[in-house]
């Protein structure tokens, strides 16, 4: 069963889509690339991707992101 991504997820998700590594789009929210990778994670868990670039092609054809 999939569950909705939530905002943050969608967020980060989007940032990974647009070519950011964990490292920036952890600077960038003043976070750590190691809870960016977790959210990234959690992101696939809830689609059922299995890995970053499968989450991305998820969440572009179900229009999560642009």
């Amino acid at each position: 069963m999939e569950k909705e991504l939530t905002e943050r997820q969608k967020s980060v998700v989007q940032m990974s889509a647009d070519g950011k590594t964990a490292q920036e789009i952890g600077e960038k929210l003043s976070i750590s690339s190691r809870s960016i990778e977790y959210i990234l994670k959690d992101a696939s868990d809830a689609v059922g991707a299995v890995n970053k670039v499968n989450l991305v092609a998820i969440c572009l054809r179900k229009n999560i992101i642009q």
